[in-house]
């Protein structure tokens, strides 16, 4: 299965941003699918604190059609970690994800993720991700 996802977000303050997500995937055989949604609230420490490393916490609720993950509606908090050196940027940001709705409603999990970037200018980036 391939899976994509086109994100819209937009900076609400320095150090604040809100971005919504619209999921998708495409399965041999069986097409391309609309999967589900995800709203996420992210907040980071200013450039002005001068942290060696960066860091934040992001919120994010989730929904998925049934069929394409094990319960519809999540919420996930995550701190994140990270570091740039010139072009590259290097990410850290562990989760606790919490279901809300579907068959399998649990209390916590931990999930770990981390991202490795390539920044094109200051709007853009290609990224490989594991989560």
């Amino acid at each position: 299965m391939l899976r994509s996802s086109l994100e819209l977000g937009t900076g609400v303050t320095n150090w604040l941003e809100g971005s919504v997500y619209v999921l998708a995937a495409h399965r041999p055989g069986s097409g391309s699918s609309y999967v589900g949604n995800r709203i996420r609230l992210t907040a980071s420490a200013p450039d002005s604190w001068n942290l060696p490393v960066e860091i934040g916490l992001t919120q994010e609720v989730g929904y998925a059609r049934p069929g394409f993950a094990e319960n519809r509606w999540t919420y996930e908090l995550s701190p994140m970690i990270g570091k740039t050196w010139g072009s590259v940027a290097l990410a850290f940001n562990p989760v606790l994800e919490r279901s809300l709705s579907g068959a399998n409603v649990h209390k916590l999990e931990f999930e770990p993720k981390g991202r490795i970037g390539l920044l094109f200018g200051d709007e853009g980036s290609l990224s490989l991700e594991y989560y």
